[in-house]
């Protein structure tokens, strides 16, 4: 009985093993060895790609338009550039709005629109060539300030009528120069006040008389710089002025500016409003500031006494640089102010 029930098991172990294998490649094919992915477990990555025969086919990209050539421009003829230029100028006068406190000080001065225009004509001409000095440009200004002093006082009276209306700009001393005839300056003194009981800066008044060489111009300035040696910004501009006049007679009065710590940003425009002052005052009160210690501005003491003792100046000049007295940054300065010595 034993003998029977192995045989039958053997039996059945034999007919599974031969279902399993049944069906299975002979020989060296492979594909019994290749994973089998159920067509559930298939992935759109592994599925091949599918066309819908109602869509239209894929557009291919398109190319970027080729840029254009560029065509060289022509470049404007002196006429035609004369033209715009004077075109612009007329288009800003005919624009501009005047402000009222300037209108209100013409009509004081018995100035009309037409002749505060032709000021501001000027003036846009002379913003012009300060930004490129050509031949249109010298054009321009020769014209304007023709046509202003055509107007005789009038004219120099609109220029006071801006000056009084709180307009500022670096134009005032070329176009009071151009204007200015003997006696005009007095229309300049007499700003002064008017522009301090409106809050305004004399300063500009201040630039223009400096281009005036009169008596009265220049004791007005000393006067001044008298009365304003307790207001920084004021008095430096005031001696900045005398410096054009070449007026030494107060070089003592603004070497004082020069031993106040608190106006020691003020200290390189002192120093060349003295240098501009010349003469052995200003000479005197340049040496002092060099032999101070630690005064930290020696090479615009340097380049200020080069304009009035140039030999002078080149011997101050290299004993700073042979000695340990000045820092890195005056050091660099010295070293230009002396290149520009040779």
């Amino acid at each position: 009985m034993f003998a029977g029930i192995l045989l039958v098991a053997v039996g059945v172990t034999g007919f599974l093993i031969g279902d399993q294998t049944s069906g299975a490649p002979e020989g060296n094919d492979d594909r019994a060895l290749r994973p089998t992915v159920d067509r559930a477990d298939r992935t759109p990555e592994s599925s091949p790609p599918k066309t819908d025969p109602d869509l239209p086919p894929p557009k291919a990209p398109e190319l970027a338009p080729k840029k254009p050539r560029a065509v060289p421009r022509r470049r404007s003829t002196p006429a035609e550039i004369e033209a715009q230029m004077r075109a612009a100028a007329r288009q800003y006068v005919n624009a501009l709005k005047i402000p009222e406190s300037v209108m209100d000080e013409a009509g004081e001065l018995d100035v009309s629109a037409e002749v505060l225009r032709d000021t501001y004509a000027a003036i846009w001409w002379l913003h012009a060539r300060g930004q490129y000095a050509g031949p249109v440009q010298e054009a321009g200004v020769r014209d304007a300030l023709a046509t202003l002093a055509a107007k005789g006082e009038t004219g120099f009276l609109a220029i006071v009528s801006l000056l009084r209306g709180g307009v500022g700009g670096p134009a005032y001393a070329e176009l009071v120069h151009a204007m200015w005839k003997p006696g005009y300056e007095q229309h300049l003194i007499e700003s002064v006040p008017i522009l301090r009981e409106n809050g305004s800066t004399a300063h500009y008044v201040y630039r223009s008389l400096a281009v005036i060489d009169t008596d009265g111009s220049r004791r007005y300035l000393r006067e001044r710089l008298t009365k304003r040696r307790h207001h920084a910004t004021e008095f430096t501009v005031i001696a900045e002025a005398l410096g054009k006049h070449k007026d030494a007679s107060l070089a003592d009065q603004v070497a004082a500016g020069l031993k106040r710590s608190a106006w020691t940003s003020f200290h390189p425009r002192l120093l060349g409003a003295l240098g501009d002052m010349g003469g052995d005052g200003a000479k005197r009160e340049l040496l002092a500031y060099l032999d101070k210690p630690g005064t930290g501005y020696q090479s615009f003491a340097i380049r200020a006494l080069a304009g009035i003792d140039r030999n002078e100046a080149r011997t101050r000049g290299q004993a700073l640089l042979a000695g340990d007295k000045i820092g890195k940054l005056e050091r660099h300065r010295l070293r230009g102010v002396l290149d520009a010595m040779r």
